[in-house]
């Protein structure tokens, strides 16, 4: 079996096992134009070593590499399993992963991105903008969590909304977050625009809260894709000035803004959606402060 049909195949069954496959199928197709294409069989550890490799030499970060190695990992296993005789996927490095103080997007920052968003505009993109940034930084929700909110997700009355964890592995698959009353102004004025937008056109997609009206037939009026909200943060970055300032950066300032408030690791990862409690522990330790009290009294 050539490579690149072994991926094709791989997708659909992990397509029944998980909601997304884009991650490890990118990965797979960049090794299988790296190799050539070939016979699944033919692949040797050497090669997949000698790729992983480059990325190294290149200077990407390690989480890249281990994202990766993990792919080639899970796809070899997949057909060791199915008795093709292709390497062995223990065989495959695994980088050690690096622990790193998390991005944490500042108050200053957060109103520096919005301050670019024009206040009285009514234009569609604004308002839809305007509501998404306010939202992630309310509820800390991952990106993709958010683009993936349906309309009747939304409690408009007592400002909130019910996300679908993205990483739950079965436990705890919703969780019901409130948000501010910054929000909720602009959800309100996001859900008249898009109440308009309904009226006027047929959306392929009805039940999204965040929609896109760029693109052709059939794209246009869709759910807003993730790439796109990416960009989002991007452009508004370019406008403020500022370095990049990604979504993942207001989640972070969520969690570390919870442990200041003095949440406990268990709260704090039920409210971010964590699959793992120790996911919570980089905003404890960070703002350990009985530990730094503690410490300094005994310098004194």
């Amino acid at each position: 079996m050539k490579l690149y049909d072994g991926i094709k195949q791989f997708n659909q069954w992990r397509a029944l096992k998980v909601k997304r496959i884009d991650g490890y199928d990118l990965d797979l197709r960049q090794f299988c134009i790296f190799v050539g294409n070939k016979e699944i069989e033919d692949v040797t550890i050497q090669e997949i070593v000698a790729w992983l490799g480059w990325y190294k030499k290149l200077d990407f970060a390690a989480w890249t590499v281990l994202k990766k190695a993990m792919a080639l990992r899970k796809f070899f296993e997949y057909y060791g399993r199915m008795k093709f005789d292709v390497v062995d996927y223990w065989l495959i490095p695994m980088p050690r992963k690096e622990f790193t103080m998390p991005r944490v997007c500042t108050e200053q920052t957060y109103r520096q991105l919005l301050s670019v968003i024009p206040k009285k505009s009514t234009t569609y993109y604004h308002l839809r903008n305007r509501c998404l940034i306010n939202l992630v930084w309310d509820t800390g929700a991952r990106l993709g969590e958010i683009v993936a909110l349906n309309t009747g997700d939304l409690d408009l009355k007592n400002h909130s909304i019910v996300i679908k964890t993205e990483k739950s592995r079965g436990m705890r698959p919703f969780r019901k977050i409130p948000y501010g009353k910054e929000s909720a102004v602009s959800m309100r004025k996001w859900m008249r625009k898009r109440t308009e937008i309904a009226k006027e056109r047929d959306l392929p997609q009805p039940e999204a809260l965040f929609i896109g009206l760029k693109g052709g037939s059939g794209i246009a009026g869709r759910r807003l894709a993730m790439c796109a909200a990416g960009e989002i943060f991007r452009k508004y970055s370019n406008k403020a000035g500022l370095p990049y300032v990604n979504a993942h950066s207001l989640r972070h300032h969520f969690g570390t803004d919870l442990a200041k408030r003095g949440f406990n690791n268990s709260l704090i990862s039920e409210a971010l959606g964590h699959s793992q409690l120790s996911s919570s522990f980089q905003y404890t330790q960070v703002n350990n402060e009985d530990l730094e009290f503690a410490l300094r009294k005994r310098l004194n």
